[in-house]
């Protein structure tokens, strides 16, 4: 990692752990006089349940088939670990065993006088004998030099497939990252645009509608959850290590496209797309029912003891004869209301959204903590937008290092 990488990673810390500090105290003292660390914010009933849950899976699964067949006919892989396996099975060309070097020639005895003339009687032979020997060393001496060029060609031929398997696998993980992305964004719009054609309000009840207060919401909450988050990382990455084979396989050099393409879909994309999924449409969905039912719950308490009914739109109150709040588009559930409402909504999605990251490690144990104040912000603000600031925020984070690390 770079220098400059270095300081820019050191300061985000610096200053997250700082703004931090500032908000815990403020938010310790507001628990200390018994309130709540943000007051729930009135908003629109969520409308859509399991039908919508699967709609959304349905569209997603459509739209990344298409895109597989899409990168199939471009002649890619479809799968992110096939692409890390290659990288992993590429190694280093080291020349092969070349042999033991060859014997020296014959030294010549020295000559006895007295044997002079039976030496000079059987010297042409000798010499003959001599030549024989020599021109099989020169033969031996040409075939280890050609077997040496020819492991040495080898070895470069297998360096040069190497490095092209390698710059295969960045491209096709590149592309996948990118067709992932897309296919998120257009399932988001897909959906949105098919709840909208009955619900024009389809936009506020998610939350989708930015504010600038919310961006604000997010940073806070962002010096508040990431510090703790990225101590509990670090601290169980000694027992449990963290893996992410994109990221591994993105840590040496990639293309600059696809540095852009992880960097778009890790830093816009996939908080967008998946505080969509888990925190609105999964916990929408949850809320709607602990909503229903808590309100369900009080009807029946007013109705038993003959208390004086108010209809009005913030009331949670209704007739024996009016439909469940859940039921009922237009009716805005108040602050009040969403203080009473159990805490199940927020723990299930926040478990199902750390599952869908199993096999990273520890990082399902970390991320089932963030998720909690995710889901909190998602509770008392009914917005999207804090909780993709934080998500944003943490992803910039990570993206920042591995782009200076390769």
């Amino acid at each position: 990692m770079t220098d400059i990488g270095i300081k820019m990673i050191f300061v985000l810390l610096l200053s997250l752990c700082a703004g931090g500090l500032v908000a815990w105290t403020i938010t310790i003292r507001r628990w200390l006089r018994r309130l709540p660390a943000y007051p729930p914010e009135p908003r629109l009933v969520s409308t859509w349940g399991f039908a919508e849950f699967l709609l959304c899976l349905g569209v997603y699964i459509l739209f990344t088939g298409l895109a597989g067949m899409a990168l199939l006919r471009a002649g890619f892989h479809l799968s992110p670990e096939e692409s890390a396996s290659d990288v992993a099975a590429v190694v280093s060309g080291t020349p092969g065993e070349l042999g033991e070097p060859g014997e020296l020639a014959p030294t010549v005895r020295q000559k006895d006088p007295e044997s002079a003339d039976m030496d000079a009687a059987a010297q042409p032979e000798a010499e003959d004998k001599a030549a024989d020997d020599n021109a099989a060393d020169d033969k031996a001496a040409d075939d280890k030099a050609a077997k040496d060029n020819t492991a040495e060609d080898n070895t470069a031929v297998d360096n040069a497939a190497d490095a092209t398997k390698l710059r295969q696998a960045r491209e096709r993980t590149g592309a996948l990252i990118a067709a992932d992305g897309m296919a998120r964004l257009l399932t988001i719009a897909v959906v949105l645009t098919m709840l909208g054609v009955s619900d024009r309000l389809i936009l506020r009840r998610f939350g989708l509608i930015p504010r600038a207060r919310d961006i604000a919401i997010g940073l806070v909450a962002s010096c508040m959850l990431l510090p703790p988050v990225f101590a509990m990382q670090a601290a169980l990455t000694h027992w449990v290590p963290y893996e992410h084979k994109v990221l591994e396989l993105l840590t040496e050099a990639p293309p600059a496209w696809v540095l852009v393409s992880m960097a778009f879909t890790s830093m816009i994309v996939a908080p967008v797309a998946e505080e969509f999924f888990f925190r609105g449409l999964l916990q929408g969905w949850f809320q709607r029912l602990a909503g229903s039912r808590g309100n369900a719950a009080a009807s029946r308490s007013v109705t038993d003891d003959a208390q004086p009914t108010d209809y009005t739109a913030d009331s949670p109150y209704r007739s024996p004869g009016e439909s469940d709040a859940a039921d009922d588009p237009a009716r805005l559930v108040s602050g009040d209301q969403v203080q009473q409402w159990p805490w199940w909504p927020v723990i299930a999605s926040s478990l199902i959204f750390a599952l869908a990251h199993f096999g990273q490690g520890a990082a399902p144990v970390v991320l089932f903590f963030l998720a909690l104040g995710l889901g909190y912000l998602y509770r008392v603000t009914g917005r999207l937008w804090p909780s993709i600031t934080v998500h944003f925020v943490l992803n910039s984070i990570s993206t920042l290092m591995t782009i200076f690390a390769s």
